[in-house]
């Protein structure tokens, strides 16, 4: 079992977190190991490890939720000069080494957070990755059904903004492998005239010459939370996993999760969630 940096006992339903910070590269230029014939440009990060242990501290720190209390956090961590994490509870100041962020340690942990999840359907299950990116069911928030089953119906909330194209983008291998994505637009700005520049037709278009098979759907809040809309409509669409870009209103670290509508996803999604 992967060693926590946060632990606190929980009755009942709870949230468990794994948080991942990759910014040293063995295999990329300055990295210290078999080095990668063509790169592609990529190179060491700085920002990853950075943002991942203000995350897991601001869990630890300011996370309330009072049907899920946070009762794990993970932390794996990949930079060139190893640090501890350091954080406080009640006055109390406590410093916990990080994991390893390596290729068998991550499977190992997220081999490990799936059992957690599963072993009560009604854990909230957080998952945050910083670094170059992933596949294979990246940034997957999950909170009840099997592994197995997500990725076969997406909905996926776009506005238009660079968090919603970049949650795409690290999305797209589920997206081609799904049988069903319907791109769903709450609230648009609808020009008057031209149907090709309708909300969403552009993204679509390039989304189906990739092969998705995708559809677009405009809703209208009518007052309604944006988070009722959305999940509204994954329930219409029989939809078992949201893709949604997370957007920064105060804090670049923490309020890119956790400000607004991502928030409220979290709190009150019965679907998987993908937030990039």
């Amino acid at each position: 079992m992967p060693e926590p940096v946060f632990h606190r006992p929980v009755i009942g339903a709870a949230t468990r977190a794994l948080v991942i910070g990759v910014g040293h590269y063995p295999s990329l230029p300055g990295g210290d190991g078999h080095q990668m014939k063509k790169p592609e440009g990529l190179q060491q990060l700085q920002s990853p490890p950075v943002s991942a242990r203000e995350f897991a501290r601001w869990l630890i720190a300011n996370y309330q939720s009072v049907d899920r209390p946070l009762a794990t956090v993970q932390l794996h961590i990949s930079e060139k000069d190893a640090t501890s994490f350091i954080y406080e509870v009640d006055r109390v100041v406590h410093e916990r080494q990080p994991q390893l962020a390596d290729m068998a340690t991550v499977k190992a942990a997220i081999r490990h957070w799936y059992t957690l999840g599963n072993e009560n359907p009604d854990d909230l299950m957080l998952f945050y990755f910083g670094g170059h990116g992933l596949c294979e069911g990246a940034l997957l928030i999950s909170s009840s059904a099997q592994a197995a089953e997500v990725g076969r119906r997406v909905l996926v909330g776009w506005n238009g903004t660079r968090a919603a194209r970049r949650a795409i983008a690290d999305a797209m291998p589920m997206l081609v492998r799904a049988d069903y994505v319907e791109l769903l637009m709450v609230d648009p700005s609808v020009p008057a005239d031209d149907p090709a520049e309708q909300p969403g037709a552009e993204l679509a278009q390039y989304l189906m010459k990739r092969g998705v098979k995708v559809s677009v759907r405009q809703a209208t809040s009518n007052g309604r939370a944006i988070t009722e809309v959305i999940l509204d409509a994954a329930r219409e669409a029989r939809c078992d996993l949201v893709v949604l870009g997370a957007y920064s209103r105060r804090s670049r670290f923490v309020e890119a999760l956790f400000g607004g509508v991502t928030r409220s996803m979290l709190s009150g999604a019965s679907v998987h969630l993908f937030i990039s």
